[in-house]
């Protein structure tokens, strides 16, 4: 799996800091350009609950069971030619689409000199706004009081204005078992279909696996979708 700069992902957590409960479409926004989704840093199969898991560098040298399962997990996906960051943009164009005109850029934005903010004023397009997806730390996990590895996700989303370059919505998703109280993030539950034993059992079950990762991403897009075309709570 292709890695990426890290910093540029420390970078997008900080834009998503201060979540928004409600986003209301302008009404001249009738075109989104979508940036083109880089595919996760790192996809992770964990015995143990990590820290920050919108900054996966920490995990990026993580010794033993865990490194040597994520290793191979991610050799299944790249022999088999998995993308999920394929998928993720198949699902939000075709729900985007119901509402605003949506088309694709390989542009990407640029590092401002604090090293803290991004500048999207370098993206030239006709777009009336900007929507920029990230992964966070992806894959599964043994989740503290649980037994079994179960899916893991976390995907941020900032829809940048093309005029004033300031963001119109931003927000992190979180899939994992049960609520976190108190976590600003919006947090799913862990569909447990895909609930394996061992890391074995996981490696063993990779096309059912990689499928729930699908579903998985699929479900925090929804929720992307009804934010970004007024229908969330509908």
């Amino acid at each position: 799996m292709k890695r990426y700069v890290v910093v540029a992902l420390a970078v997008l957590c900080a834009a998503c800091a201060n979540q928004q409960a409600k986003f209301a479409p302008p009404e001249q926004m009738r075109k989104v350009a979508i940036i083109a989704i880089r595919e996760p840093q790192q996809v992770i199969v964990a015995n143990r609950s990590l820290g920050n898991i919108f900054n996966p560098i920490a995990n990026m040298s993580e010794p033993g069971e865990t490194k040597r399962n994520s290793e191979d997990y991610v050799r299944l996906m790249n022999q088999s030619r998995k993308s999920l960051a394929t998928a993720l943009a198949q699902s939000l164009k075709d729900g985007l689409a119901t509402r605003y005109e949506i088309v694709s850029i390989e542009q990407r934005p640029k590092l401002n000199s604090d090293g803290k903010t991004l500048d999207y004023s370098v993206i030239k397009t006709d777009a009336d706004a900007i929507l920029h997806v990230f992964y966070g730390g992806t894959g599964y996990m043994v989740f503290r009081e649980q037994t079994t590895y179960l899916p893991l996700f976390a995907l941020g989303a900032t829809l940048i204005d093309t005029r004033t370059h300031e963001p119109l919505y931003t927000k992190q998703f979180l899939v994992q078992p049960g609520s976190a109280w108190g976590d600003p993030r919006e947090v799913l539950e862990s569909d447990r279909r895909y609930s394996y034993p061992s890391a074995e059992d996981l490696l063993a079950s990779f096309e059912e696996s990689y499928k729930g990762l699908v579903e998985t991403q699929q479900a925090i897009a929804q929720r992307i979708v009804a934010d970004l075309t007024g229908n969330a709570g509908k």
